[in-house]
């Protein structure tokens, strides 16, 4: 168990993209005629997510203490290790949410503005908040498990933030070259 000041630091930097899986999987939830409410939960759990990765940074850099926590773990049968997702904490770690956070709860907010009165603003908003908070998964992997998860999902939700204009041309050839560069990527 973590001394409490690193576990305030693991709960802060924990809290940053769970905040956002729950608004993306409940903002899709919500039928078209809530697009409002699906904007303004969006905004607020950036907003928390980008104010919890600041007092995760604060923190870490009066502590200064690396961490790496496994909140879960599943041993696999004979010797072949554990099934575990895990945190890992360092500075590269609370700078990099930061910075991501923070650019995601400016996204969010011009985004409000940007697709005012827009009839499936709602459906932008759940890619926008599962593709920031896979990100922000990415960021705190701490194993290669995790690492991969996330970086797979972030490449499925980033797919549908240029296809949120489908009749668009110029769209779904963003999305396609998208689909093609990221294959290439994993392979290589």
């Amino acid at each position: 168990m973590p001394s409490n000041p690193n576990f305030i630091i693991v709960t802060l930097i924990s809290a940053a993209p769970l905040l956002l899986w729950v608004a993306g999987l409940f903002g899709s939830l919500l039928t078209g005629e809530h697009t409002r409410r699906v904007a303004r939960l969006s905004i607020a759990a950036a907003g928390l997510s980008f104010l919890c990765a600041a007092l995760a940074a604060l923190l870490h850099a009066v502590s200064g203490e690396n961490l790496t926590v496994t909140p879960f773990s599943i041993a696999l049968p004979g010797d072949m290790g554990a099934f575990a997702l895990s945190i890992y904490i360092n500075a590269v770690t609370v700078i990099m949410l930061t910075l991501v956070s923070f650019v995601g709860f400016v996204v969010s907010r011009y985004t409000r503005n940007y697709l005012h009165g827009e009839k499936h603003q709602g459906r932008f908003y759940t890619w926008l908040n599962l593709t920031l908070a896979s990100i922000l998964t990415l960021i705190i992997s701490g194993n290669m498990l995790m690492f991969v998860l996330a970086w797979m999902t972030t490449s499925l939700c980033l797919h549908h933030l240029p296809m949120f204009y489908r009749k668009r041309a110029g769209a779904v050839l963003a999305a396609r070259k998208k689909i093609i560069v990221s294959r290439v990527v994993e392979v290589s």
